[in-house]
């Protein structure tokens, strides 16, 4: 399924807040559509294909140089928040 217009633009506006232009230094860094594990071998899995260690996707994943890790999961629509392949994480909010 392609990603919808507005969910680029988010993914495009939360990479240009991780660092401004004219800010010198790098203090962040971001990746869109990223698989987590606790299993290094994971991001070698085919499509639709889970593992142990799996624990799950998202949208978008930044850490700073305090290691802080943020993780985004993008909803731009209804049917975002109705399709049945959502798996829920939990986190600070």
């Amino acid at each position: 399924m392609a990603k919808r217009p507005e969910t680029i633009a988010l993914e495009n506006w939360l990479f240009a807040r991780l660092n401004p232009r004219g800010k010198g230094r790098v203090s962040a860094y971001g990746a869109t559509e990223v698989t987590l594990s606790t299993d290094a071998s994971a991001n070698k899995l085919g499509k639709g294909r889970k593992k142990a260690g799996y624990q799950g996707r998202v949208d978008f994943i930044s850490i700073d140089t305090q290691r802080t890790v943020r993780a985004y999961e993008i909803k731009v629509s209804i049917q975002d928040f109705r399709t049945t392949g959502n798996e829920i994480m939990g986190g600070s909010l």
